[in-house]
């Protein structure tokens, strides 16, 4: 299968992939004051996501959102590489939550257990 291998700073890969995901995603983000011109006052902050959707059936109601890595704090040096790799199941890592993609948090600003 077609998967994502997410690798912070050289650290361990996290491999992101099913036999059932019609997407895959790594999803970065910086907010903040990021410039000397913004009139945005909060501190810069910046997360990590690597996530997926599974659609096991032909039905749409049956959607599941999957998250392999979710809210990696990263800060100004940090390296990030994403790699789109052929995989096979047993090279996946394991899977923090799935479940039915309406039933999803609106916020994924939850800090990652994984270092």
């Amino acid at each position: 299968m077609i998967a994502f291998k997410l690798r912070i700073n050289g650290g361990e890969a996290i491999v992101a992939g099913a036999p059932d995901l019609c997407v895959i995603y790594a999803q970065f983000h910086l907010m903040g004051k990021l410039g000397d011109r913004t009139h945005y006052n909060r501190e810069p902050q910046s997360l990590c996501w690597l996530g997926g959707l599974a659609r096991p059936t032909a039905n749409l109601s049956e959607q599941e959102s999957v998250d392999w890595h979710r809210g990696e704090p990263l800060k100004v040096g940090d390296v990030i590489s994403i790699e789109i790799i052929e995989a096979g199941p047993d090279e996946i890592s394991p899977v923090l939550s799935r479940m039915p993609f309406r039933d999803r948090p609106g916020d994924a600003n939850t800090a990652s257990t994984r270092s």
